[in-house]
């Protein structure tokens, strides 16, 4: 058996050489885990990947129902996004019923949305389809335009009192859910 013995310099040059080899190695692998997890997100467009994101903070409760989220200035800058990413993100919520863009008073969690695994299932579809939110948003104000001049020339004076009852009915379900949410507020402060 032959032993070589070498001096304390070469032992640290070697030591040195491995580390650098081995952190190299861990870097090229970690690199290599971005840019695949980066070629899967990039089949998204942004604004569907902040909805993903504000759609799990809602699931892990950390803005609940009837929260005010913050400004679209303040999520553009905590997200590093700019302001129309985050409006078309929030349009995209609203679409679906998760959000209620209140003018002057801010953007409110309405509901609870679908779980986890729909989320991706739905933005897998919806990374597939070249329509974004204000398409979506467009055609949906072409469409409900012309029903409701439709409604507007078919209703009967009995229909008229039937919208204006469920108008107030919902009106006061607005003020007792409100209410009731700030009396939840108060209790969980």
């Amino acid at each position: 058996m032959h032993f070589s013995f070498c001096s304390l310099s070469e032992l640290c040059t070697s030591v040195f050489f491995f580390k650098l080899c081995y952190d190299s190695l861990y870097f090229i692998s970690s690199l290599e885990t971005f840019c695949s997890m980066a070629e899967i997100s990039s089949r998204q467009r942004p604004y569907q990947e902040v909805a993903n994101l504000l759609r799990s903070l809602i699931l892990e409760r950390r803005y609940g129902i009837g929260t005010r989220l913050p400004p679209e200035r303040e999520l553009a800058d905590i997200l590093g996004v700019s302001r129309t990413v985050i409006r078309e993100a929030l349009i995209m919520l609203e679409i679906e019923g998760v959000l209620a863009v209140r003018r002057g008073a801010g953007v409110f969690i309405i509901r609870m949305p679908d779980d986890e695994a729909e989320i991706h299932e739905a933005s897998d579809q919806k990374a597939d389809n070249n329509a974004g939110p204000f398409e979506i948003l467009q055609a949906r104000q072409l469409l409900e335009s012309n029903i409701a001049e439709f409604a507007a020339q078919q209703a009967t004076r009995e229909d008229i009192i039937k919208m204006r009852r469920a108008l107030q009915i919902q009106e006061e379900e607005l003020e007792f859910d409100s209410m009731k949410q700030g009396i939840w507020n108060s209790i969980l402060q």
